[in-house]
């Protein structure tokens, strides 16, 4: 009983902060490099960037607004707690990773260009955002931009990436995430007081057995 009277404080704790945090919109984002190659290094930076400039000109359309973790520290903290740059984490891993940061949701994937057969460029970046919360996988995309150069392509998808539309996309899908977070959290705080109300009428029962069966000895 005392485990699960201290699940239900730590429930009411959490669930104003959770509610909060969707009104007032205030939300650590983190951003690990996009794989270990300096144009992985340049798309993460300019996402990061332009996610956090948008977010405070965007109209309230999305309730939301972005404060960016330091990318040195976030860099940092993941390689302290073990992360080397895999895209396959566990539910545990996710969530000790984002711990470890310190953050909310946090970006992670690869960015590369290569050569096509044609002899343009093409560069893509596969994107993952993870909720730090849960390590549940809130968005995955794999854009991709050609060009004539290397660069041509790489500023290609980078147009592509901090586009207004790309950019509002991301946001929507974390407040999206973090109204789930909040369902989800609100319907176990529900059936923790149902089980706890159902116990609770059991003992009355019981004890209430008990006496009668007492009286009539």
């Amino acid at each position: 009983m005392i485990r699960a009277a201290a699940l239900l404080a730590l429930v009411f704790a959490l669930a104003p902060t959770c509610a909060a945090q969707t009104s007032s919109q205030s939300i650590r984002i983190a951003f690990l490099d996009f794989g270990n190659n300096p144009g992985g290094r340049r798309v993460a930076d300019s996402l990061a960037n332009a996610i956090v400039s948008e977010s405070r000109t965007a109209p309230n359309a999305v309730e939301i607004q972005v404060r960016l973790i330091d990318r040195d520290w976030a860099r940092a903290a993941a390689l302290g707690a073990g992360y080397r740059g895999s895209l396959n984490l566990t539910l545990p891993e996710a969530r000790d990773l984002g711990s470890a940061i310190g953050c909310d949701f946090f970006f992670t994937g690869k960015a590369e260009t290569g050569q096509r057969s044609n002899g343009e460029s093409e560069s893509y970046a596969a994107i993952y955002l993870v909720s730090a919360r849960t390590g549940k996988l809130a968005l995955w995309e794999r854009p991709s931009a050609q060009g004539k150069t290397a660069e041509d392509a790489e500023k290609n998808l980078l147009q592509e990436l901090t586009a207004k539309d790309a950019l509002y996309r991301y946001r929507k899908q974390i407040q999206r995430a973090l109204e789930d977070e909040q369902a989800e959290l609100m319907c176990w705080w529900t059936s923790m007081r149902r089980a706890k109300s159902f116990v609770s009428r059991s003992r009355v029962g019981r004890v209430t057995a008990w006496i009668n069966r007492s009286s009539t000895r």
